[in-house]
Protein backbone atom coordinates (compact mmCIF):
# COMPACT_ATOMS: atom_id res chain seq x y z
CA UNK A 1 0.00 0.00 0.00
CA UNK A 2 2.85 2.39 0.82
CA UNK A 3 4.49 1.72 -2.54
CA UNK A 4 1.20 2.30 -4.38
CA UNK A 5 0.63 5.54 -2.48
CA UNK A 6 4.15 6.67 -3.36
CA UNK A 7 3.59 5.91 -7.05
CA UNK A 8 0.21 7.68 -7.15
CA UNK A 9 1.36 10.81 -5.36
CA UNK A 10 4.65 10.77 -7.27
CA UNK A 11 2.72 10.78 -10.55
CA UNK A 12 0.49 13.61 -9.33
CA UNK A 13 3.56 15.64 -8.31
CA UNK A 14 5.26 15.02 -11.66
CA UNK A 15 2.09 15.89 -13.58
CA UNK A 16 1.69 19.12 -11.60
CA UNK A 17 5.33 20.11 -12.11
CA UNK A 18 5.20 19.35 -15.85
CA UNK A 19 1.96 21.30 -16.31
CA UNK A 20 3.03 24.34 -14.28
CA UNK A 21 6.39 24.41 -16.08
CA UNK A 22 4.63 24.73 -19.45
CA UNK A 23 1.41 26.59 -18.60
CA UNK A 24 2.48 28.65 -15.62
CA UNK A 25 0.79 29.22 -12.25
CA UNK A 26 -2.67 29.65 -13.81
CA UNK A 27 -2.72 25.91 -14.41
CA UNK A 28 -3.33 25.47 -10.65
CA UNK A 29 -6.76 27.22 -10.44
CA UNK A 30 -7.73 25.64 -13.77
CA UNK A 31 -7.00 22.14 -12.46
CA UNK A 32 -8.59 22.84 -9.07
CA UNK A 33 -11.75 24.15 -10.76
CA UNK A 34 -12.07 21.09 -12.99
CA UNK A 35 -11.16 18.35 -10.52
CA UNK A 36 -12.61 20.15 -7.49
CA UNK A 37 -15.90 20.75 -9.26
CA UNK A 38 -16.18 17.07 -10.16
CA UNK A 39 -15.32 16.01 -6.60
CA UNK A 40 -17.87 18.46 -5.15
CA UNK A 41 -20.65 17.16 -7.42
CA UNK A 42 -19.87 13.54 -6.54
CA UNK A 43 -19.97 14.52 -2.85
CA UNK A 44 -23.35 16.20 -3.35
CA UNK A 45 -24.74 13.07 -5.07
CA UNK A 46 -23.59 10.44 -2.61
CA UNK A 47 -23.78 12.41 0.64
CA UNK A 48 -26.06 15.44 0.45
CA UNK A 49 -28.65 14.04 -1.98
CA UNK A 50 -28.86 10.78 -0.06
CA UNK A 51 -30.23 12.71 2.93
CA UNK A 52 -33.25 13.92 0.91
CA UNK A 53 -36.19 11.53 1.28
CA UNK A 54 -38.27 12.80 -1.65
CA UNK A 55 -36.93 11.22 -4.86
CA UNK A 56 -38.19 14.03 -7.12
CA UNK A 57 -36.55 16.69 -4.98
CA UNK A 58 -33.44 14.53 -4.88
CA UNK A 59 -33.23 14.44 -8.70
CA UNK A 60 -33.85 18.20 -8.93
CA UNK A 61 -31.16 18.82 -6.30
CA UNK A 62 -28.62 16.68 -8.19
CA UNK A 63 -29.44 18.40 -11.50
CA UNK A 64 -29.33 21.94 -10.11
CA UNK A 65 -26.09 21.41 -8.19
CA UNK A 66 -24.56 19.73 -11.23
CA UNK A 67 -25.46 22.65 -13.49
CA UNK A 68 -24.29 25.23 -10.95
CA UNK A 69 -20.98 23.49 -10.25
CA UNK A 70 -20.38 22.93 -13.98
CA UNK A 71 -21.06 26.59 -14.81
CA UNK A 72 -18.74 27.90 -12.09
CA UNK A 73 -15.97 25.39 -12.87
CA UNK A 74 -16.26 25.99 -16.59
CA UNK A 75 -16.12 29.78 -16.11
CA UNK A 76 -12.92 29.51 -14.03
CA UNK A 77 -11.33 27.00 -16.44
CA UNK A 78 -12.08 29.13 -19.53
CA UNK A 79 -10.73 32.27 -17.84
CA UNK A 80 -7.52 30.48 -16.81
CA UNK A 81 -7.12 28.87 -20.26
CA UNK A 82 -7.42 32.26 -21.97
CA UNK A 83 -4.91 33.76 -19.53
CA UNK A 84 -2.48 30.88 -20.16
CA UNK A 85 -2.89 31.26 -23.93
CA UNK A 86 -2.22 34.98 -23.64
CA UNK A 87 0.92 34.35 -21.61
CA UNK A 88 2.54 31.32 -23.27
CA UNK A 89 0.71 30.80 -26.57
CA UNK A 90 -2.00 28.48 -27.85
CA UNK A 91 -0.12 25.23 -27.37
CA UNK A 92 2.55 25.46 -24.62
CA UNK A 93 3.33 21.74 -24.92
CA UNK A 94 3.96 21.79 -28.65
CA UNK A 95 7.51 21.05 -29.77
CA UNK A 96 8.69 22.76 -32.94
CA UNK A 97 9.74 20.07 -35.46
CA UNK A 98 13.42 20.15 -36.34
CA UNK A 99 12.60 20.46 -40.05
CA UNK A 100 10.51 23.55 -39.35
CA UNK A 101 13.33 25.11 -37.35
CA UNK A 102 15.86 24.59 -40.13
CA UNK A 103 13.75 25.83 -43.03
CA UNK A 104 14.02 29.50 -44.03
CA UNK A 105 10.78 31.28 -43.07
CA UNK A 106 9.10 33.77 -45.34
CA UNK A 107 9.01 37.41 -44.28
CA UNK A 108 5.37 37.03 -43.17
CA UNK A 109 6.14 33.88 -41.15
CA UNK A 110 9.14 35.58 -39.58
CA UNK A 111 7.17 38.67 -38.54
CA UNK A 112 4.36 36.49 -37.19
CA UNK A 113 6.85 34.47 -35.14
CA UNK A 114 8.41 37.59 -33.60
CA UNK A 115 4.98 39.05 -32.84
CA UNK A 116 4.03 35.83 -31.03
CA UNK A 117 7.25 35.92 -29.03
CA UNK A 118 6.79 39.58 -28.07
CA UNK A 119 3.16 38.99 -27.15
CA UNK A 120 3.95 36.20 -24.71
CA UNK A 121 7.22 37.61 -23.35
CA UNK A 122 5.83 39.59 -20.40
CA UNK A 123 3.53 36.80 -19.29
CA UNK A 124 6.33 34.22 -19.50
CA UNK A 125 8.60 36.47 -17.43
CA UNK A 126 5.93 36.91 -14.75
CA UNK A 127 5.48 33.13 -14.53
CA UNK A 128 9.28 32.71 -14.40
CA UNK A 129 9.34 30.70 -17.62
CA UNK A 130 12.18 32.86 -18.96
CA UNK A 131 15.00 34.76 -17.20
CA UNK A 132 14.31 38.37 -16.22
CA UNK A 133 17.36 39.77 -18.01
CA UNK A 134 20.19 38.93 -20.41
CA UNK A 135 22.76 38.55 -17.65
CA UNK A 136 20.91 35.86 -15.69
CA UNK A 137 22.57 32.77 -17.21
CA UNK A 138 25.98 34.47 -17.41
CA UNK A 139 25.72 35.28 -13.68
CA UNK A 140 24.54 31.75 -12.96
CA UNK A 141 27.75 30.35 -14.49
CA UNK A 142 29.81 32.75 -12.37
CA UNK A 143 28.31 31.08 -9.31
CA UNK A 144 28.91 27.66 -10.87
CA UNK A 145 32.60 28.48 -11.37
CA UNK A 146 32.93 29.63 -7.75
CA UNK A 147 31.19 26.46 -6.56
CA UNK A 148 33.49 24.33 -8.69
CA UNK A 149 36.54 25.95 -7.07
CA UNK A 150 35.07 25.46 -3.59
CA UNK A 151 34.49 21.76 -4.36
CA UNK A 152 38.12 21.36 -5.38
CA UNK A 153 37.37 20.55 -9.01
CA UNK A 154 40.20 20.65 -11.53
CA UNK A 155 41.49 23.66 -13.43
CA UNK A 156 40.11 22.08 -16.60
CA UNK A 157 36.61 21.99 -15.10
CA UNK A 158 36.73 25.69 -14.28
CA UNK A 159 38.02 26.51 -17.76
CA UNK A 160 35.21 24.53 -19.41
CA UNK A 161 32.64 26.37 -17.28
CA UNK A 162 34.24 29.66 -18.32
CA UNK A 163 33.90 28.66 -21.98
CA UNK A 164 30.23 27.83 -21.45
CA UNK A 165 29.68 31.09 -19.57
CA UNK A 166 31.20 33.01 -22.47
CA UNK A 167 28.45 31.68 -24.75
CA UNK A 168 25.92 33.68 -22.70
CA UNK A 169 27.88 36.92 -22.57
CA UNK A 170 25.34 39.67 -23.44
CA UNK A 171 28.03 41.50 -25.45
CA UNK A 172 28.42 38.49 -27.73
CA UNK A 173 24.66 38.21 -27.90
CA UNK A 174 24.30 41.72 -29.31
CA UNK A 175 26.77 40.84 -32.05
CA UNK A 176 24.89 37.66 -32.96
CA UNK A 177 21.56 39.45 -32.88
CA UNK A 178 22.64 41.59 -35.81
CA UNK A 179 22.75 38.37 -37.83
CA UNK A 180 19.67 36.37 -36.80
CA UNK A 181 17.49 39.08 -35.14
CA UNK A 182 16.07 36.58 -32.65
CA UNK A 183 15.23 37.72 -29.09
CA UNK A 184 17.97 37.02 -26.57
CA UNK A 185 16.00 34.45 -24.57
CA UNK A 186 15.22 32.50 -27.75
CA UNK A 187 18.92 32.43 -28.63
CA UNK A 188 19.76 31.16 -25.15
CA UNK A 189 17.21 28.36 -25.45
CA UNK A 190 18.69 27.35 -28.79
CA UNK A 191 22.17 27.12 -27.26
CA UNK A 192 21.00 25.03 -24.31
CA UNK A 193 18.97 22.74 -26.57
CA UNK A 194 21.83 22.26 -29.03
CA UNK A 195 24.10 20.61 -26.44
CA UNK A 196 22.04 18.06 -24.54
CA UNK A 197 24.58 15.73 -22.91
CA UNK A 198 28.22 15.22 -21.95
CA UNK A 199 29.09 13.95 -25.42
CA UNK A 200 27.81 17.17 -27.01
CA UNK A 201 29.71 19.35 -24.53
CA UNK A 202 32.93 17.37 -25.02
CA UNK A 203 32.59 17.88 -28.76
CA UNK A 204 32.08 21.61 -28.24
CA UNK A 205 35.17 21.96 -26.05
CA UNK A 206 37.23 19.86 -28.47
CA UNK A 207 36.22 22.26 -31.25
CA UNK A 208 37.33 25.19 -29.08
CA UNK A 209 40.67 23.46 -28.46
CA UNK A 210 41.11 22.80 -32.17
CA UNK A 211 40.70 26.53 -32.81
CA UNK A 212 43.09 27.54 -30.01
CA UNK A 213 46.70 28.37 -30.98
CA UNK A 214 48.74 27.52 -27.89
CA UNK A 215 51.87 26.07 -29.54
CA UNK A 216 54.31 27.01 -32.31
CA UNK A 217 53.56 23.63 -33.90
CA UNK A 218 50.09 24.85 -34.84
CA UNK A 219 51.41 27.60 -37.12
CA UNK A 220 54.49 26.05 -38.76
CA UNK A 221 52.91 26.18 -42.23
CA UNK A 222 51.30 29.61 -41.83
CA UNK A 223 52.32 32.75 -43.69
CA UNK A 224 54.31 35.12 -41.51
CA UNK A 225 51.74 37.89 -41.80
CA UNK A 226 48.95 35.61 -40.52
CA UNK A 227 50.86 34.15 -37.58
CA UNK A 228 49.85 35.24 -34.07
CA UNK A 229 52.57 36.76 -31.92
CA UNK A 230 54.56 34.72 -29.41
CA UNK A 231 52.82 36.67 -26.63
CA UNK A 232 49.39 35.72 -27.98
CA UNK A 233 50.38 32.04 -28.21
CA UNK A 234 51.70 32.05 -24.65
CA UNK A 235 48.55 33.77 -23.40
CA UNK A 236 46.39 31.08 -25.01
CA UNK A 237 48.60 28.33 -23.57
CA UNK A 238 48.27 29.86 -20.09
CA UNK A 239 44.49 30.08 -20.45
CA UNK A 240 44.09 26.39 -21.34
CA UNK A 241 47.14 25.43 -19.22
CA UNK A 242 48.29 23.12 -22.03
CA UNK A 243 51.92 22.90 -23.13
CA UNK A 244 55.01 20.72 -23.15
CA UNK A 245 56.98 22.66 -20.55
CA UNK A 246 56.67 21.94 -16.83
CA UNK A 247 54.84 25.21 -16.16
CA UNK A 248 51.69 23.79 -17.74
CA UNK A 249 49.42 21.32 -15.98
CA UNK A 250 48.35 19.48 -19.14
CA UNK A 251 50.72 18.15 -21.79
CA UNK A 252 48.06 17.58 -24.42
CA UNK A 253 44.36 18.08 -25.15
CA UNK A 254 43.40 14.55 -24.12
CA UNK A 255 44.75 15.01 -20.59
CA UNK A 256 42.82 18.29 -20.34
CA UNK A 257 39.55 16.67 -21.47
CA UNK A 258 40.03 13.71 -19.12
CA UNK A 259 40.59 15.97 -16.11
CA UNK A 260 37.21 17.70 -16.45
CA UNK A 261 34.48 16.77 -13.97
CA UNK A 262 31.90 16.30 -16.71
CA UNK A 263 29.16 15.20 -14.30
CA UNK A 264 29.41 18.54 -12.51
CA UNK A 265 29.54 20.45 -15.81
CA UNK A 266 26.45 18.77 -17.30
CA UNK A 267 24.53 19.26 -14.02
CA UNK A 268 25.25 23.01 -14.16
CA UNK A 269 24.45 23.16 -17.88
CA UNK A 270 21.18 21.23 -17.57
CA UNK A 271 19.88 23.37 -14.70
CA UNK A 272 21.03 26.73 -16.09
CA UNK A 273 17.69 27.73 -17.61
CA UNK A 274 15.52 26.81 -14.62
CA UNK A 275 17.92 28.39 -12.11
CA UNK A 276 18.16 31.60 -14.16
CA UNK A 277 14.36 31.79 -14.42
CA UNK A 278 13.98 31.51 -10.63
CA UNK A 279 16.62 34.16 -9.93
Amino acid sequence: MDALTFIVFGFIAWWSYWSIKHEGVFWIPKAVAALGGLALWIFSIFYLASQINNSIVQVIFIAVTGIAIYWISNFISIYCSKTIEKRVGKDPYKLIPEKKIKKNPTHEEYVEMLDEIDRTYEGMKKDKLIPEDKNAIYTYFERAIDLSDEMGNSYATGTVLTELQDMFDPNHLETNQLINKLPWYFQYQQLLYEYKNIKDLKKLIQERLNEAIYSDEHIEDWDEKNKPSIKEIESTAEYWNIGKSDQYKYKDEASFINDVNWDFVISRWSSAWDKACKK
